[in-house]
């Protein structure tokens, strides 16, 4: 019987789960279509995993929490890089995908745009982008490999997987549509956010200045980032294009150490159905309990001696062994 702490955990989530479910089914008519990830969860990772011949979890990603009152007072949160909705993501090993999708479109059409930020953060990660990013570059340069990776990405989306080249145009389209506009940003903020607008207007998409691999996104960001000079806040976020997140450690595993396989099962895992109850032997599940007493006082300490007891007559050698017991 496990802790009763787990047991407790455990309950909550089910009935977590089961409520939200249940809302998901009853939930008014004229409300906005939701798809949760749970409900395709099992499908994205096996088309996943079919494209790249290897399994990549997908895991829900949260919304981040809204900057605070003096953040926004001093200026350290700015207008255009607000984003309400959870971003897709990817660290290399892991896909990120919103837990919930919701807005005017059918149920068919959530799936179409779960599968299209699946595919986008997969390329990501199959082709290298992910693991090449420059975390210790400034933001500038960074943002700079974002939009060159996001622009090499969908080339490739869209000449390797032409059945969702309409769903990523309008993704696209839909994208240009909500960039803040160019009077609210710095100079080079407004180049930045004119270079992005460029890439998302391409039709078909097509790579930024020759850009197709992680090692020519990072020079061409690190040469471009040195023209722009002036203040630089960021560039607003593209929910299509999701972020890069940093590599997490795998507990347990030294420096320098092999990445553990793809196919080896993690230490904790949801199951997908509920196990089968086996009946109970003759001999198992006794309804009458043993005996059991709670004890009041403290225990008796005592010390002992870790190499044994070693009276003076055992060290004896003409001792008689008979009188020793």
């Amino acid at each position: 019987m496990g802790e009763p702490e787990g047991l407790l955990i455990e309950g909550v989530r089910v009935a977590v789960a089961g409520a939200r479910d249940l809302w998901y089914r009853v939930r008014p008519a004229e409300a906005a279509p939701h798809l949760a990830l749970g409900a395709v969860r099992a499908r994205l990772e096996l088309f996943l995993g079919a494209l790249y011949d290897t399994r990549i979890p997908i895991l829900p990603a949260d919304p981040a929490p809204p900057p605070t009152w003096l953040a926004r007072l001093l200026g350290k949160a700015p207008r255009h890089l607000a984003l309400a909705d959870a971003p897709p993501s990817t660290d290399g090993r892991h896909v990120w995908l919103p837990r919930v999708l919701e807005g005017p479109s059918e149920a068919d059409s959530l799936v179409e745009r779960y599968r299209l930020l699946a595919v986008e953060q997969a390329v990501r990660l199959g082709r290298g982008f992910a693991r090449a990013y420059p975390w210790d570059a400034a933001r500038i340069e960074r943002d700079l490999y974002w939009i060159g990776a996001a622009a090499a990405v969908d080339h490739a989306l869209a000449r390797d997987l032409p059945g969702l080249a309409a769903v990523l145009r309008s993704a696209r389209v839909a994208a240009l549509a909500t960039r803040p506009p160019l009077d609210a940003l710095t100079t080079a903020e407004g180049a930045v956010e004119a270079l992005l607008g460029a890439v998302l207007a391409a039709d078909p998409p097509r790579p930024h200045s020759g850009v197709e691999t992680p090692g020519e996104a990072r020079r061409w960001a690190r040469l471009h980032a040195r023209s722009l000079t002036g203040r630089y806040r960021g560039v607003a976020p593209v929910t299509l294009w999701g972020e890069f997140r940093p590599v997490s450690p795998v507990s347990g595993m030294r420096p320098g150490a092999p990445e553990p396989s793809a196919h080896r099962p993690g230490r904790a895992a949801v199951l997908r159905r509920a196990p089968r109850a086996r009946p109970a032997g003759d001999d198992e599940d006794e309804r009458s309990p043993g005996m059991w007493m709670v004890r009041f006082d403290d225990p008796m300490e005592s010390v002992e001696d870790p190499m044994g007891l070693a009276r003076p007559v055992d060290h004896d050698e003409a001792a008689d062994a008979g009188a020793l017991g």
